[in-house]
């Protein structure tokens, strides 16, 4: 699954822990992603925002509450199917 981002941007915040372990991190999208390089840990986090694009985008509004109501409407508003 390719997803476009279809609007407005996100920070994306690196960090190199400790040995051949990088954290990419996007507060906005609360998610995280891990490496053994900075490239592996951004193709980390791009699937678990994928996931979690998958996720939110089948749940139901009625199904979502306290922050999750945030992140479903940041998912369907930034990110548009290329498939």
């Amino acid at each position: 699954m390719l997803l476009r981002l279809s609007g407005g941007v996100f920070a994306l915040r690196l960090r190199d822990l400790e040995d051949n372990l990088f954290f990419a991190e996007s507060e906005t999208l609360v998610v995280v992603g891990t490496g053994e390089s900075i490239t592996e840990a951004i193709d980390d986090l791009g699937k678990q925002i994928i996931h979690f694009y998958k996720y939110y985008k089948n749940l139901s509004r009625d199904k979502v509450i306290g922050d999750a109501v945030r992140l479903k409407r940041l998912y369907e508003t930034l990110f548009v199917d290329q498939d």
